[in-house]
């Protein structure tokens, strides 16, 4: 598996049964502006974490700023991703990963996104247990 800088299809979380069971069920957190919802699921040969990114239309009105906000963290994650990747690399489960956007600015930096999605990242690492 390549865990290169890269944020690619099948690291997306798009099933809907998935989506929903990881909302039922999941663990949540918040390290804000970004509020994490994880759960670890079944074991799968070939991506070990699957993340959903959302913005919600009550806290950035625009269409604008919540696709920069999305990219903004997209960004932090590819930039970051390879430590929890590097941690699951010896499991087989598969980790369903939502962030959540809570904030109610559209006037962010990449810095102001990047430092909270690293500590979730640090974070998942350690409450996750191999």
């Amino acid at each position: 598996m390549n865990t290169g800088n890269t944020f690619r299809k099948y690291e997306r979380l798009t099933n809907r049964n998935s989506i929903e069971q990881l909302f039922e069920k999941g663990t949540s957190f918040t390290c804000r502006p970004v509020r994490v919802i994880y759960q670890i699921s079944d074991p799968s040969p070939f991506t070990r974490v699957k993340v959903l990114i959302t913005v919600p239309r009550k806290n950035v009105r625009s269409a604008v700023g919540r696709n920069r906000i999305k990219r903004l963290i997209k960004e932090a994650y590819r930039l970051n991703k390879h430590i929890l990747s590097e941690h699951l690399r010896q499991s087989c489960y598969l980790l369903n990963l939502a962030l959540i956007y809570t904030g109610d600015s559209d006037s962010l930096k990449l810095k102001d996104i990047e430092i909270p999605v690293k500590k979730i990242i640090l974070k998942l690492t350690d409450s996750i247990s191999v």
